[in-house]
């Protein structure tokens, strides 16, 4: 009886495929670390921001704490502040006591508001080095105050056409309106 040779069948992986695998493994993880640097991109942008909601809320405070110049049509219609300086154009608020209003004579309420607002710009320049922010007022009671604050934030980029852009800051805004 004639025997036919068969043939011997190979089993398991061959070089090539296991080449392959290991490059899609590759690129998959690749795109893991993609996705976990936006992530913690993502996550300090988002502390940046809260940070700033909590001075603006800080100023609010001040605002409703001194509801004597706030409140009552006292406050000029624009403060800018920058760095650790504030400005107004009518010069109602003058020059911050250097004491902080903790000395006598008593504070008026503009010096109150003085030292507050150079507080406030003080903290802002610590946390936020390239900040700007406007406080715009109305004039007629009852007074409503709009706090807008820009400040500088680096982001990473989410693919190539946006990664040149992300190379500099990107100016970041928040606005809060307040009733003082």
């Amino acid at each position: 009886m004639d025997t036919v040779a068969t043939g011997t069948h190979q089993h398991g992986f061959t070089l090539l495929e296991t080449l392959i695998a290991l490059l899609l493994t590759g690129i998959g993880l690749l795109g893991v670390a993609r996705i976990q640097a936006l992530t913690i991109s993502a996550t300090r942008d988002s502390g940046a921001r809260s940070m700033v909601a909590a001075q603006a809320g800080s100023l609010a405070a001040v605002m409703h704490a001194n509801p004597a110049f706030w409140a009552q049509g006292f406050a000029p219609a624009l403060i800018t502040a920058s760095g650790t300086t504030f400005t107004d154009a009518t010069s109602t608020l003058g020059t911050p006591r250097s004491d902080g209003c903790q000395a006598l004579p008593l504070c008026t309420t503009a010096q109150l508001a003085a030292v507050d607002l150079q507080g406030w710009a003080n903290d802002m320049n610590n946390q936020f080095p390239s900040y700007s922010a406007k406080i715009n007022c109305s004039a007629v009671v009852p007074i409503s105050c709009a706090i807008h604050v820009s400040w500088l934030e680096k982001t990473v980029a989410v693919n190539n056409t946006t990664q040149s852009a992300s190379n500099a800051p990107a100016p970041q805004f928040f606005s809060v309106y307040v009733k003082p």
